[in-house]
């Protein structure tokens, strides 16, 4: 008994040790904060900013965690990720995602975003209320559009430091964080803050964002899956349709299942494969350099 008592206890430690580890490593990433102060728009926002298990709600003051590249290459992504406008999922489709693109030269950088308040957000959710998540979002879209195009800004501005060219900076967003990148495509009017690329996956088109593509010609990639039952695949074909009736480079990949939520999981399907093919695709554009 005592025997077996240790083992469990040493397995027990060696657990807490690993996790601890895990955390240091997490905590160890350097975050920037996009704003001196209170960041400009929402001056009154009282609320305190909240984590759960990877989840952000009420993010206020805006930030940029860095996932360096094992060997880059030169190019960056910004990652938007999505959670309704309400919250993000800052674990899944940030980190994993950003951890899959550094084994392929990518430097990456998470964006916290500001969000609605979160404190009705389960009667939203609850209800699926497109109409009501729309109305609720409207005046803080472009908020989110500002940190974007911030956050596209301070990288150009810093890139010799992260080993990045300042002429290959993109912007990736899931689902709400779709509406974010392509948004900031759609609306950039300077070189400064204007993506080089641009990535949705499952987009939510807005209603709250410009309605046409961008006045320059930016590069789009494009993945959804049909079956999605969150965001409905017209929204990435919308875009897809702004893009070509532009003549500006688009590429999507739909595929028949994933669902919603695929980026940063694993479904053990087709869908798993979308990043190769992203990765191929960012490579594309440079091949020739």
């Amino acid at each position: 008994m005592f025997y077996t008592q240790f083992i469990f206890c040493n397995k027990v430690f060696i657990w807490a040790v690993l996790c601890c580890l895990a955390l240091s490593s997490c905590q160890a990433q350097e975050v920037i904060r996009l704003y001196d102060g209170v960041a400009p728009g929402s001056e009154d926002w009282t609320w305190k900013e909240q984590e759960f298990f990877g989840t952000y709600f009420d993010v206020a003051d805006p930030t940029l965690t860095v996932y360096p590249a094992e060997k880059p290459n030169g190019t960056s992504l910004i990652i938007c990720p999505g959670g309704g406008f309400h919250m993000l999922s800052f674990k899944a489709e940030g980190v994993n995602f950003a951890e899959f693109l550094n084994k392929h030269g990518i430097t990456c950088f998470v964006l916290r975003y500001r969000l609605c308040h979160a404190d009705d957000l389960k009667d939203r959710l609850s209800h699926l209320n497109a109409e009501l998540m729309d109305s609720v979002s409207k005046p803080v879209i472009p908020l989110m559009l500002q940190d974007a195009m911030t956050a596209i800004s301070y990288v150009r501005e810093h890139a010799a430091e992260y080993g990045v060219d300042p002429h290959k900076i993109g912007i990736e967003g899931s689902s709400a964080g779709g509406t974010v990148a392509l948004g900031t495509a759609m609306a950039a009017d300077a070189e400064s803050c204007r993506p080089d690329f641009v990535v949705g996956t499952y987009p939510w088109h807005s209603p709250h964002i410009a309605q046409a593509a961008p006045k320059e010609s930016i590069p789009l990639f494009l993945a959804s899956a049909t079956d999605d039952s969150f965001v409905p695949v017209k929204h990435t074909l919308d875009f897809y349709n702004f893009w070509l009736e532009a003549g500006y480079p688009v590429e999507m990949h739909i595929y028949k299942e994933g669902n919603h939520g695929f980026v940063g999981s694993v479904r053990h399907m087709p869908v798993d494969t979308w990043q190769e093919r992203l990765v191929e695709w960012i490579n594309s554009l440079y091949e020739q350099e």
